[in-house]
């Protein structure tokens, strides 16, 4: 998919995904998806056993190039913000250098419940 602009031509890759498609600019790096369904490219392979089996890893790429060149055997993840809640489970992960600021940065829970201290002088009810 190729978009033509008053300064030149502005190049997207579409990747069809299950329930979405997923746009990339190469050359910015940028993301854009048609329904927002998707949290990476690949996501299926974080839930198949097959991922995990002889003790492989989910493999974590920076970049679509870097997915596509390995066979797109694992992901890119393209919203950061629900790192821990999707990849929270799985058993192994194999990620890409470059993403370690950002896998530590996200790899939390959004949140955590409130926290109360019961002395021990107090008795609870």
């Amino acid at each position: 998919m190729a978009i033509m602009t008053g300064v030149g031509l502005i190049i997207w890759l579409a990747f069809e995904e299950h329930e979405d498609c997923v746009c990339w600019n190469p050359r910015h790096g940028k993301f854009a998806t048609y329904a927002n369904r998707v949290f990476a490219l690949g996501q299926a392979a974080i839930d198949e056993a097959v991922t995990y089996s002889f003790d492989c890893a989910l493999n974590v790429f920076d970049n679509p190039i870097s997915w596509l060149r390995a066979k797109r055997d694992g992901i890119v993840v393209l919203d950061w913000t629900g790192t821990f809640d999707r990849l929270r489970d799985a058993p192994r992960i194999a990620l890409a250098e470059s993403l370690l600021p950002l896998y530590r940065r996200h790899m939390k829970p959004a949140r955590t419940p409130e926290l109360f201290i019961v002395s021990g002088k107090r008795r609870a009810a």
